[in-house]
């Protein structure tokens, strides 16, 4: 009960404002193909992420951003047994739902880095996991 109130209390914070600055001035020719590539070629969930947020345009647009930034982010969570998965699952749903009455493209980029946040929240909790198991291994050979 107290990890559900957690992840509420998370998702009612969520917010697309950028972290950084992007570094592909807006307006610029296939400046969202270069954002895309960017992305993708970060190794981290943090980094993919803080780049999508840092570029974001607050339209549909930043839907493709996201999309890029959820692969390193999804990475540690398909490797997770499927409970974490339907866990996943089921808070990035609360997205969808949160945004349901809501339209246009200011809502679509909402509803993505909801999805987003959430993903970045359980790649962290998981990498968090991964430090504490490397550790424990670490003791267990001493």
């Amino acid at each position: 009960m107290k990890f559900l109130l957690c992840t509420l209390a998370f998702l009612g914070a969520v917010s697309s404002q950028a972290s950084g600055s992007c570094p592909f001035p807006f307006g610029t020719e296939n400046f969202a193909v270069k954002v895309q590539e960017a992305i993708a070629s970060k190794k981290t969930c943090g980094e993919a992420s803080d780049l999508a947020i840092a570029c974001a345009r607050g339209s549909s647009m930043d839907s493709q951003f996201v999309s890029a930034a959820m692969v390193p982010c999804e990475q540690r969570i398909n490797a997770a047994s499927s409970e974490v998965q339907k866990i996943v699952s089921s808070t990035s749903d609360l997205c969808t739902k949160k945004y349901a009455k809501s339209q246009g493209t200011l809502a679509i980029s909402e509803r993505a880095f909801c999805r987003l946040s959430v993903a970045q929240m359980y790649d962290d909790l998981l990498s968090d996991a991964d430090d504490v198991d490397a550790e424990a291994g670490i003791e267990n050979l001493e």
